[in-house]
């Protein structure tokens, strides 16, 4: 992991972008739920 030998901000501001990118990710399948949209069966 170079780039978290690189980091020189705080810890906790890598976490909050993950949980950011997660409930974004949540959402935005949450909302195609909604409008009818199925995952595909593979």
């Amino acid at each position: 992991m170079q780039l978290a030998e690189r980091w020189d901000g705080p810890p906790w501001l890598v976490w909050v972008f993950l949980v950011v990118w997660v409930l974004c990710g949540v959402f935005v399948v949450f909302k195609l739920r909604q409008n009818g949209w199925r995952f595909p069966q593979r």
